[in-house]
């Protein structure tokens, strides 16, 4: 039986760890049966009553203790239930077009058991070791593939993994967090959103029109954007680190936006992570954060007003009701009304591609091209897909990286990486919209290499920020329940989750949805002199999936 700290701070964080990793385990042969679960759950009550002995207090009567020994007990089991719901969900993670789930769940979890054993010292991982043993036969058979996940997890703790070598520097991220708060939901409407509010149609000819006007907006947008490409055109490859740029005016060059804000210039910048067809959530959050309001106030005396700026992290189709019609031609069209204050980045959902003449998604499920496909012809898909392509796949802001999901792969910084202008290369951007971070130093890349969707630790966040000059990444792509969390924070670098769908009552997501369980937030970074402020805060969507502030649930829409 393993060995608990005597801190209860750190021996609950060790048996949150212990029940993790043994339902990890519990999942590896595809079925986690009944004998399983009753081992991890009288697995919990041993260690609940190990942990009260170790703080037995003479003065304490056995009732009393047995007391908490129950309570201790009971708290574990809901976690554990958590946790098994948990890896349920992350069985149906999106994951990119030829890979299946399984393998992409057997890549997490075991990425996510070294990080647990990791926590322990050798008498602590064989202990572990041994709970594991027990667990494998707890149905009367070892399957092969428990048995290949272990021996794999053995040799990797073997492993001396090399830490990248971040270069040392005397700056600090001068950024600060307030609680979440509330913001007014209001029940506004504007007329950007209105004007656009509209199902496909039935009748043929009037789906051929909502379509064209509809391919007009895309190619609207990419026309801006081909217009500041051509200003920005090889200006990262000038520079040793986006520090260089100080002072200077913003550019996009190729897929990256590097916007350097001028000597006491403020600004306020609306933040949006993944919204996934969730169109209450992005119309809610313009409104809630007066987007319009302070633009016009900023143009008519930008002296005395932050800049305002909106930031979509990527991600705007799939899983809810609202894609292509919805968020997408919301974030399209917020993006063409103001195209120097909105930056639309890249998700890894926004990923087409041709195979002999079919578009075809880049991750599965994709369940909004299956809804366009029904409704549109192969032209009107590979403008789509042009424009997919042609969308930046990160915003450099000071020196904050806004972007879909984080930093590239070891294997890919080695082979890809030379200067700036690489962030323009494939496959840095590919990885820049498929990676999460994890709570450890560094993730062996043997392990980064088993999927396209990957994690990268502490240590290479770290190296990546500072190869590029900046000390904070801000990014979606991860589904967190509370919709925002903090997973670095350090002397030398932040990095913060922010998720955007959502909501229990939110009827654009089907009911079955595992996104009704977050809380969707959005942050507010205010900035002025160097110094940033970040405020998340939770998207009121409700007033807005009713016929009365919503055009799509109209009658007849």
């Amino acid at each position: 039986m393993l060995t608990l700290h005597h801190n209860k701070l750190i021996a609950d964080q060790q048996m949150i760890g212990i029940i993790f990793c043994l339902t990890c385990f519990g999942y590896i042969d595809g079925e986690f049966d009944g004998d399983e679960r009753s081992f991890i759950s009288e697995y919990i009550d041993k260690l609940a009553r190990l942990q009260a002995e170790s703080l037995f207090v003479s003065s304490e009567r056995s009732w009393e203790r047995e007391a908490r020994i129950r309570d201790q007990a009971s708290h574990f089991s809901r976690i554990f239930d958590q946790i098994d719901r948990e890896i349920a969900d992350a069985a149906e993670e999106i994951v990119a077009a030829g890979e299946s789930q399984m393998d992409y769940l057997m890549a997490r979890l075991e990425l996510e058991t070294y990080r647990v054993f990791k926590q322990f010292d050798e008498q602590g991982q064989q202990e572990l070791f041994d709970a594991v043993d027990e667990l494998l036969m707890a149905d009367g058979v070892a399957h092969p593939n428990e048995l290949k996940f272990r021996q794999e997890l053995q040799r990797f703790l073997q492993i001396d993994v090399a830490s990248p070598a971040p270069q040392p520097t005397s700056d600090r991220p001068s950024i600060s967090f307030t609680e979440p708060v509330q913001l007014d939901p209001g029940r506004r409407n504007h007329t950007i959103f209105q004007a656009l509010e509209r199902q496909y149609p039935a009748s043929p000819t009037a789906m051929a029109q909502a379509l064209e006007a509809d391919i007009r907006l895309v190619t609207d947008v990419m026309n801006l954007h081909a217009e500041q490409r051509a200003l920005g055109e090889g200006k990262l490859a000038s520079a040793e680190t986006v520090r260089d740029f100080a002072g200077q005016e913003k550019f996009l060059d190729g897929y990256t936006w590097v916007t350097p804000p001028a000597p006491d210039e403020s600004w306020e910048l609306t933040v949006l992570g993944d919204l996934h067809g969730c169109y209450s959530c992005l119309k809610a959050a313009v409104i809630q954060s007066r987007f319009f309001e302070r633009v016009a106030a900023w143009e008519e005396d930008p002296s005395s007003v932050a800049r305002p700026a909106m930031v979509l992290l990527g991600d705007y189709v799939d899983r809810g009701l609202f894609s292509f019609q919805g968020v997408l031609r919301g974030a399209l069209e917020l993006f063409r009304a103001a195209p120097d204050h909105v930056f639309i980045l890249r998700g890894n959902h926004e990923m087409l591609f041709d195979l002999n003449g079919e578009v075809l998604p880049a991750v599965r499920p994709a369940e909004a091209l299956n809804d366009l496909k029904a409704h549109s012809s192969y032209e009107h898909q590979i403008a789509y897909k042009n424009l997919f392509d042609a969308l930046p796949t990160a915003l450099i802001f000071d020196q904050i990286l806004f972007v879909h999901g984080g930093v590239p792969k070891d294997k890919t910084m080695r082979e890809h990486f030379t200067d700036l202008s690489s962030l323009n290369a494939q496959p840095v951007r590919l990885d820049m919209m498929w990676g999460d971070p994890s709570d450890t130093e560094v993730v062996p890349e043997e392990l980064q290499e088993r999927a396209t969707r990957f994690s990268f630790g502490r240590h290479q966040s770290k190296a990546f920020l500072e190869r590029i000059g900046c000390h904070t990444m801000i990014r979606g792509h991860e589904k967190l329940n509370d919709g925002y969390g903090v997973t670095y924070q350090d002397d030398d670098q932040v990095v913060v989750t922010i998720f955007s769908a959502g909501g229990s009552l939110n009827e654009d997501l089907p009911l079955n949805s595992s996104y009704r369980r977050v809380d969707p937030k959005a942050l507010t970074v205010r900035y002025l002199n160097g110094e940033a402020k970040v405020e998340p805060w939770s998207i009121a969507y409700r007033p807005y999936v009713s016929p009365e502030l919503n055009g799509f649930y109209a009658p007849g829409s």
